[in-house]
């Protein structure tokens, strides 16, 4: 039997296994004995209030996170009850209903029959806050008038790809939100002119319009003191923060972190995380021994892979064969800039770059430069993520970097090494051969400035004005950074400072904002046991978990989570 063969009859019988356990049992939010051990731990919990008799003092608007995937719902779960024992009142938002055929569900892998998802994701999210937690909703069907639907329609008319961009609702980015969410659920960098995803693309302004008068009216019922989110980067979330922000009510949100089983929060934010008001007083800290020692070592283990749950990243290793006849292909006489390209699809190569209108434009205009100055030499890198989408029938595959380039009908000069995604080429055995980088939005920014290299950073993002990157207004500029960057010798005093604000900065990022509470374990990918680690309530009470009680305080107070002087505690 054929390799693919057997794949699809282990898909075929794990589908049916499901079918025939949700048939009997129903199908469990995570799992048997965790609903169970959840919905014991959430009746303590209320008898605990009860006795204590206490009342809420703050009303919170909770908007429902990713269901389709187990680990957000443990974390809603988790961050929900915390809140309630510190005398929150919680109010979810059910979408029950209220989007037919497309929504905000699965990012990057939306391929299925999309009404059928809408409809799971509607029982999961009812079945979760209503009949697990019993907690007081408001649907999102029962605000909508008929007016909105006449409303909804002439706008998604009125977008078309020559529109979209400038394309305002309310003063909201109406048109560039529906391509966002086009783009990232079909896997593609950006908008094409086909009917199907036109099609989605004008489905999804409908929805953008009933959404941004649907919770006018909630929010005007309900006058929450504080509303808690997912990260509101896509509509579903953005449009009440939005609303929120028109109200003058603090918007908190999560996203899962990069590191195990931790979540970054974020107040009143767009982006996953902006640490900008802790920055000033982080980065003038002294690095004493101890903590210097405890960032080489962290250090060390993120370039093992030890640290991400994500296990798609070669092995540093400079003696392996790969590695060698790459490096003996180096022209060592001519400046190395090194250019690690995003996933092209991935929601952060959604953020607006000054320079570039895309990331297939940056790459475009890259790999025409260095095509026309062969006194460079550029190495070019697909993402090792790209493993992920490696069909090369399925739509995604049009966008590895590889096909990128060949779609452009661009050829690579002799001046220019390609490395795609399954190469066995570690990058962190890269770094230190090289004399720049180039980022669209990579993390790598931060791990090349940790061996000193001055990168230059095409979007404003996380790690922008930290001090160790460069971020050009321009192309005019752009391009004469690599200039300038290669063709000058870098002080001793400038690598030393490149090194210690990207440590300090890592630090921050990874330690301290990515808070791990040590109370559940999960990822986005379900590759590992979702479950909760903690038995009971109490040990979510103030006073039990330091990482707790600081999210918590924060967002009970309204206050950032970021400030002078002023981050979560670090946690590994």
């Amino acid at each position: 039997m054929s390799k693919n063969r057997v794949i699809k009859v282990k898909q075929y019988i794990g589908k049916l296994k499901k079918f025939i356990r949700i048939f009997f049992m129903g199908e469990f939010l995570i799992s048997k004995n965790q609903d169970k051990l959840i919905k014991n731990i959430y009746k303590d919990l209320n008898k605990y209030l009860k006795d204590k008799k206490s009342k809420p003092s703050i009303k919170i608007l909770h908007i429902p996170s990713y269901y389709h995937v187990i680990f957000p719902r443990i974390i809603d779960i988790y961050i929900l009850m915390a809140l309630k024992l510190r005398g929150a009142e919680i109010i979810s938002v059910l979408t029950e209903n209220f989007y037919k055929d497309e929504c905000v569900i699965y990012g990057g892998i939306y391929n299925e029959d999309r009404g059928k998802l809408v409809k799971s994701y509607d029982t999961i999210e009812k079945k979760l806050l209503k009949n697990l937690l019993n907690i007081k909703c408001e649907h999102l069907e029962n605000h909508l008038i008929s007016k909105d639907h006449f409303e909804a329609e002439r706008i998604a008319g009125e977008l078309n790809l020559d529109n979209y961009r400038t394309y305002k609702y309310k003063n909201y980015e109406i048109g560039r939100q529906c391509s966002i969410i086009t783009c990232n659920m079909n896997n593609m960098p950006e908008m094409i002119d086909e009917p199907e995803y036109i099609k989605q693309f004008r489905m999804h302004a409908y929805n953008i319009v009933r959404l941004m008068n649907v919770y006018e009216r909630i929010f005007y019922k309900v006058k929450p003191d504080i509303v808690f989110s997912n990260i509101p980067f896509y509509y579903k979330w953005g449009v009440p923060f939005k609303v929120a922000k028109e109200y003058s009510i603090p918007f908190y949100s999560y996203s899962l972190g990069e590191k195990k089983n931790s979540l970054i929060i974020a107040k009143d934010m767009i982006l996953p995380y902006d640490s900008t008001l802790a920055w000033e007083s982080f980065k003038n800290q002294k690095l004493d021994e101890k903590t210097n020692r405890f960032a080489e070592e962290v250090i060390s283990k993120r370039i093992k892979n030890e640290v991400s749950y994500s296990l798609t990243f070669p092995k540093t290793d400079k003696n392996s064969p790969e590695f060698q006849e790459f490096y003996n292909k180096i022209d060592k006489s001519k400046p190395v800039v090194f250019f690690p390209v995003n996933l092209a699809f991935d929601a952060v190569v959604f953020l607006k770059s000054n320079i570039f209108d895309s990331i297939v434009d940056m790459i475009k205009a890259v790999i025409i430069y260095f095509n026309a100055n062969p006194q460079y030499q550029l190495i070019i890198k697909a993402h090792p993520a790209e493993s992920f989408w490696s069909m090369e029938n399925s739509e995604a595959s049009k966008y590895k970097l590889k096909n990128i380039i060949n779609n452009l009908g661009l050829k690579l000069n002799n001046n220019i090494m390609f490395l795609n995604y399954d190469t066995k080429v570690s990058t962190y055995d890269i770094i230190p051969i090289i004399d720049i980088g180039l980022t669209y939005t990579s993390s790598t920014a931060m791990e090349m400035a940790w061996s000193g290299k001055p990168v230059i950073s095409s979007v404003t993002c996380h790690y922008s004005n930290k001090g160790f990157t460069y971020e050009p207004r321009n192309l005019d500029e752009f391009f004469s950074l690599i200039q300038q960057l290669t063709s000058k010798e870098q002080t001793k005093e400038e690598i030393k400072r490149r090194i210690e604000l990207s440590k300090k900065y890592y630090l921050l990022y990874y330690y301290h904002s990515q808070v791990n509470f040590e109370a559940f374990q999960g990822n986005d990918l379900n590759s590992v046991e979702q479950c909760f680690k903690i038995q009971s309530y109490e040990e979510m009470l103030p006073g039990k978990n330091p990482a707790l009680d600081y999210i918590c305080d924060k967002i009970l107070n309204k206050q950032p989570i970021y400030g002078n002087n002023n981050w979560p505690p670090l946690t590994l």
